[in-house]
């Protein structure tokens, strides 16, 4: 519920019948997590673990009033599994789930030490994206109860 009224607070379900919001950043961040709590039932695969959980981009949608929400769980930057170019193949077909563009980028970052690593992350999202990207974009920062 406090990620919906996230979400209403930056305005994102007031535009539409239909919201789009896809999950971007690093692998293990919290971004099927994440996408699963905004539905509010476990559609997405989550897992603790040192391999990658998501390869391709998936999709759940749920009803909140008038509003479908449409959430794409993406595959995680830095993947472990992957080379960067299957990577980015696979980051890019979330385009399959969102013909008609995204309405939220939900950057995930886990909160701890911004790290190089998470530096060069958002770097490969904004250049494989672009600025458009940011114009969409609400940081979701996860992971706060490991850090307390």
């Amino acid at each position: 519920m406090r990620a919906v009224c996230l979400l209403w607070f930056f305005g994102v379900l007031a535009k539409s019948s239909s919201v789009v919001a896809v999950a971007l950043g690093l692998t293990g961040a919290g971004k099927s997590t994440t996408a699963n709590l905004l539905l509010g039932r476990s559609d997405f695969y989550c897992a603790r673990q040192m391999r990658s959980v998501t390869v391709d981009p998936n999709s759940s949608s749920v009803e909140i009033g008038d509003t479908q929400l449409v959430m794409v769980d993406t595959p995680g930057l830095m993947d472990t599994d992957l080379s960067h170019e299957e990577l980015l193949g696979n980051m890019m077909k979330f385009h399959q789930h969102a013909p008609d563009g995204v309405d939220a980028a939900l950057i995930v970052v886990p909160v701890d030490r911004f790290t190089e690593e998470k530096s060069k992350a958002l770097n490969a999202l904004h250049t494989n994206f672009g600025d458009d990207l940011f114009s969409h974009a609400i940081v979701v920062f996860t992971k706060s109860e490991q850090t307390m």
